[in-house]
């Protein structure tokens, strides 16, 4: 599976996967929270694999290069460690989470010969899972970023946290074309954090 399905269209010109590194100190191990407990149970239910599956799109509006896109991709995801959130088996067949401190997420450009209509171009990325709970997609035309979409996995953040997320990535990608702070939105917690 290459991350993203054939969507059958014809103005995609060409695909690349990618990642986007990040590296944002240790990684620490915890156990699932309650809410996590539960959403992981619901989400593991016939049919839920991926209709829990959270979106962000972004219509880019300043000239920014794919470059600077994965910049502020790495940004986003180094500020927020829910989006490094990883869930696997631990000792004795309990679930846990460990929140990665060094890695990367897919990441997938795609070509688009000529500017497109806005589109929930998230839905170009395959589903996310527990072990790889991040995809993310750059659309771009003649090397100029039209979109920015990312697809979550439920067990790293719920609807409220997808607004933040929303204006964090928005404020990182304004950020990387000059126009917002660095500390304009606060980064997004994961459950390990909560927990602490």
């Amino acid at each position: 599976m290459t991350g993203l399905p054939d969507t059958g269209e014809t103005e995609l010109a060409s695909q690349r996967a990618l990642s986007c590194p990040f590296q944002a100190g240790a990684s620490r191990v915890t156990g699932l929270s309650w809410a996590q407990q539960y959403m992981w149970h619901v989400v593991n239910l016939p049919g839920n694999d991926q209709r829990l599956d959270l979106f962000i799109n972004i219509q880019v509006r300043k000239p920014m290069s794919v470059d600077a896109a994965i910049n502020a991709l790495r940004r986003f995801t180094e500020r927020n460690p829910a989006l490094r959130t990883r869930i696997a088996a631990g000792p004795g067949g309990q679930d846990r989470q460990e929140v990665i401190g060094s890695g990367s997420i897919p990441l997938y450009v795609r070509d688009a010969p000529h500017p497109m209509a806005y589109s929930k171009v998230s839905d170009w990325l395959s589903p996310v899972s527990g072990s790889s709970p991040t995809r993310a997609l750059i659309v771009a035309t003649s090397g100029r970023v039209q979109y920015v979409a990312l697809r979550l996995h439920h067990i790293v953040t719920d609807g409220w946290g997808l607004r933040l997320l929303t204006q964090q990535l928005r404020a990182e990608l304004s950020r990387s074309t000059g126009h917002m702070r660095e500390d304009a939105v606060p980064a997004v917690k994961s459950s390990a954090d909560r927990a602490d």
